[in-house]
């Protein structure tokens, strides 16, 4: 925690003293009248419900002391905090198929559960727990992780994001890059005619090619 101290007087010296570790920082380490410093507490973890003394006293230059006395409640608050496996996640390819899909896992590190968990896909990402063994929810508890699959279908490549958010209103953004199927047609050429008799019978003659190109079909 930090406190903004503005001194009324000059100073000659400032220490403090606290149930907790603080300390007072005035920039360049002048105390003259009017410098505004800035009082340090430093509250660790375990502590609940305690109050946090500290007291501050500047030397006058005549010798004499002031004594400002600070109390503070110090609480600590139980809340989750969400914690998402998986960096540089790459669907490839981008067509859509159950086997291309990734999976990403939420493990809840914070000291409460979560709860009205909400997991949105920005298109062409999508979302479902099909096959993941601990499967995401509206809750997260303590100290437990779960699943999700991410797919995507596009005919271009690029990226997009998957929201994650609680009912505490802390959200997350996991990117997500997807690389669209590499094109593949089937180019069919029909001709109209026979090119054999077009050769063999040394005269002129007609042949019509038609050209078929097949677009690659979807995978499942």
């Amino acid at each position: 925690m930090s406190f903004p101290v503005v001194l009324a007087e000059d100073y000659t010296k400032l220490t403090t003293n606290s149930n907790f570790n603080s300390s007072i920082d005035c920039g360049a380490g002048s105390y003259s009248k009017g410098t505004v410093c800035t009082l340090m507490v430093e509250v660790k973890g375990g502590i609940s419900d305690n109050i946090a003394t500290v007291n501050l006293r500047g030397t006058l230059p005549n010798g004499k002391q002031n004594q400002l006395t600070l109390n503070t409640l110090v609480s600590v608050i139980s809340s989750p905090n969400l914690i998402i496996g998986g960096t540089g996640i790459i669907i490839n390819s981008a067509n859509g198929a159950t086997a291309n899909q990734v999976e990403v896992t939420i493990f809840n590190d914070g000291s409460a559960s979560a709860s009205g968990l909400s997991i949105v896909p920005s298109a062409p990402l999508t979302i479902s727990t099909n096959g993941v063994s601990q499967p995401c929810g509206n809750s997260l508890a303590i100290s437990s992780s779960c699943s999700f699959n991410v797919n995507a279908e596009s005919v271009i490549s690029g990226q997009n994001t998957v929201t994650i958010a609680d009912a505490e209103g802390d959200s997350q953004l996991i990117n997500i890059f997807y690389v669209a199927e590499s094109a593949s047609p089937a180019l069919t050429i029909t001709p109209s005619g026979s090119l054999l008799n077009a050769i063999a019978g040394y005269e002129s003659q007609l042949v019509t090619f038609t050209l078929q190109i097949a677009a690659p079909r979807r995978r499942v």
